[in-house]
C-alpha cells in the first residue's frame, strides 16, 4: 500500500458544496489538493462507437480522430473520490445536466442513498432509459427535472434513446466522503474534507481506473496537497 503524506497550515470553516470538491459538513475541514495524470490515454466508449459508426449524426462529441487538437474534457468524463474509513452520510441532492449531446458529469460517484437530480438543460426533449437502475421511463421535456436515488452499491448506466451520445454512469460506493472533477487545464482537483485517513480513487466510464492512493492522511490544519499524482490511465502507467 502507498502511504501519502500531506502538509497543511490553515483550518477552514464547515462547508457543503455540490460542485468540484464536494464534501460533507464537519466541525472542521481542510482542503486537499491533487492532480491526475495519464488521462490522455483514456478513450470514452461513446466516442469510440461514434468513430466506428457510418452515421455522422450519431454523436455531437468531438470526433476522436481530432484528439490531438481537442484533448479529453476531463472535468466531464472523470470523477475522483475520497473514500473514508467509515460510513458517511449521503449527499443531497446532486445535479446531472443533460445538454449539448452529453451529460455533465458523465461519471458520478456517490454513497448509496444520495438523491440524484437529472435536469434537461436543452431546448428539446430527452428520453433517458436505464437497464440497470430502478427507473421508470418518461420523456424529460425542455427544462424538466427527474430524481432518482441509488439504494445499494453498484453501477447504473443511463442512456438517451433519442441521442445515443448522451450516456451517464452513477456509481454508488460506500463511504464516499467527497468527489471532485479535475480541471481540463492541468488535471488538478480539490477536496474539502474533515481530518482523517482516506483512499483516493478515479472513475471513468463508470469503472475505477488507474492506481488508487491509499492511506492518504488529511491533517488537522491545511491546506494539504498530495505528494504524488493520481494515475488514471487504463494501464496504470
Amino acid at each position: 500500500m502507498t502511504r501519502i503524506r500531506v502538509a497543511g497550515a490553515v483550518r477552514l470553516a464547515p462547508a457543503l458544496c455540490l460542485a468540484s470538491g464536494v464534501a460533507l459538513a464537519a466541525p472542521a475541514t481542510v482542503q486537499l489538493k491533487g492532480r491526475i495524470v495519464g488521462y490522455e490515454k483514456l478513450v470514452p466508449e461513446v466516442n469510440a462507437e461514434a468513430q466506428r459508426s457510418p452515421q455522422a449524426w450519431y454523436s455531437w462529441r468531438i470526433p476522436w480522430a481530432l484528439r490531438a487538437r481537442f484533448p479529453l474534457l476531463v472535468s466531464r468524463e472523470i470523477c475522483v473520490v475520497a473514500l473514508a474509513a467509515t460510513a458517511t452520510p449521503a449527499l443531497d441532492p446532486v445535479l446531472i445536466k443533460v445538454t449539448g449531446g452529453r451529460t455533465n458529469p458523465v461519471t458520478l460517484v456517490v454513497s448509496p442513498g444520495t438523491r440524484i437530480a437529472f435536469k434537461n438543460a436543452d431546448p428539446f426533449p430527452h428520453d433517458l432509459t436505464s437497464g440497470t437502475a430502478n427507473w421508470s421511463r418518461a420523456i424529460m421535456q425542455a427544462g424538466g427535472t427527474r430524481e432518482w436515488t441509488p439504494a445499494a452499491p453498484g453501477v447504473s448506466e443511463f442512456r438517451d434513446d433519442l441521442f445515443p451520445s448522451v450516456r451517464t454512469f452513477v456509481v454508488a460506493e460506500k463511504n464516499v466522503a467527497a468527489f471532485a472533477f479535475p480541471s481540463d487545464k492541468d488535471g488538478s482537483f480539490v477536496f474539502t474534507l474533515p481530518p482523517g485517513d482516506y483512499t483516493v480513487k478515479a472513475y471513468f466510464g463508470g469503472n475505477p481506473v488507474g492506481r488508487p492512493l491509499t492511506n492518504v492522511t488529511v491533517p488537522q490544519r491545511g491546506p494539504a496537497e498530495l505528494k504524488e499524482p493520481l494515475v488514471v490511465s487504463a494501464d496504470g502507467k
